[in-house]
């Protein structure tokens, strides 16, 4: 009988299960930008006004710095109108009949016979060039009082009188008719003395009287204090950073909103210096207005180009936000 062939059981090849693919959603691939928190959000909203406010201080010491200095004073002084200014009232009269009046009480009264009247008294003070006197003096004040020099250009009575000797000459030769002395110019010095007129010129007492106020603004219009100021704006921009975790458009946000609100009050500050006393003066005369719009037009100039400036930057910013903001959507 044939031999029975054996049955081998072969065991099944076990199918391997396929787990299934995960569906990714774009939350899964992308993850949703973290919200700032409100306490950070507000806390960073006053470092910024913290910045902003350095920087429009920076920016006001430094147009001050550069724009009014002496040089420029002295420069924008002499050419005023002497005209104008002589109109200013100083005890109740106009400076012009206040020197005649002086003029005439030191000489004894000899130039009310003479040919000398107070509309005279203008061309005898331009004829004498007083006005680049009177600049080259403003100019020292100004560097003494803002802590560009430490030599004290006070001047007294005496001084202005032999300063003046032009003035005396003039009057002698073409309107007195003799030559004017020692005694009536010590007449004039003494009316001038009673009238506080050393008191009133002397720059270490105008120092002394501006106190505390005096000594800062000269901090901060010397390169410490501007130095210290832009270490200042620095500082406060990186803890912007620190602060919003570096999150761009945050960082950027609040860079924009301090440098364009810095830049437009700079370019008002500056549009003021330079047009809006010169359009107060001739709405209301005051001579005040005036020498402001002369003296000033150099800061103002620098003032509008420094607003300028931050609000190039400001625009700059806002574009670098606007970017990043659309990144992150």
């Amino acid at each position: 009988a044939p031999t029975p062939v054996p049955v081998v059981e072969v065991a099944p090849t076990p199918v391997p299960v396929v787990a299934p693919m995960p569906v990714y959603t774009p939350v899964d691939q992308y993850s949703a930008p973290e919200t700032m928190s409100f306490g950070r959000l507000f806390g960073t909203f006053w470092i910024g006004l913290l910045a902003f406010l350095c920087l429009v201080v920076l920016s006001l010491s430094f147009a001050s710095r550069f724009g009014v200095t002496g040089a420029q004073v002295e420069k924008a002084v002499s050419k005023m109108s002497l005209k104008k200014l002589l109109s200013v009232e100083v005890d109740k009269l106009p400076a012009e009949e206040q020197i005649y009046k002086t003029l005439n009480s030191a000489i004894g009264g000899g130039l009310v016979s003479q040919s000398l009247e107070v509309e005279d008294v203008e061309e005898v003070l331009k004829e004498a060039k007083v006005l680049p006197y009177l600049g080259k003096k403003a100019g020292a004040y100004t560097d003494f009082l803002l802590g560009y020099q430490s030599k004290d250009p006070s001047i007294t009575a005496e001084d202005l009188v032999e300063d003046l000797e032009s003035v005396w000459t003039i009057l002698g030769e073409d309107y007195v008719g003799y030559s004017i002395g020692e005694e009536q110019l010590d007449r004039i010095v003494q009316t001038l003395e009673k009238e506080k007129f050393d008191e009133t010129l002397d720059a270490s007492q105008i120092e002394e009287e501006a106190g505390v106020s005096l000594k800062i603004t000269r901090f901060l219009l010397s390169y410490v204090g501007l130095g210290v100021l832009a270490g200042a704006v620095v500082l406060f921009m990186i803890l912007i950073i620190l602060v919003v975790k570096a999150r761009g458009k945050y960082v950027f946000r609040f860079y924009r909103n301090i440098y364009l609100f810095a830049g437009i009050l700079m370019m008002l500050v500056g549009l003021t210096a330079m047009f809006g006393f010169s359009i107060l003066y001739s709405a209301k005369e005051e001579i005040i207005y005036y020498v402001l719009s002369k003296v000033l037009s150099s800061f103002g100039l620098l003032a509008l180009l420094t607003g300028v400036v931050e609000v190039v930057l400001g625009i700059l910013f806002a574009l670098i936000k606007k970017s990043l903001s659309k990144k992150e959507m």
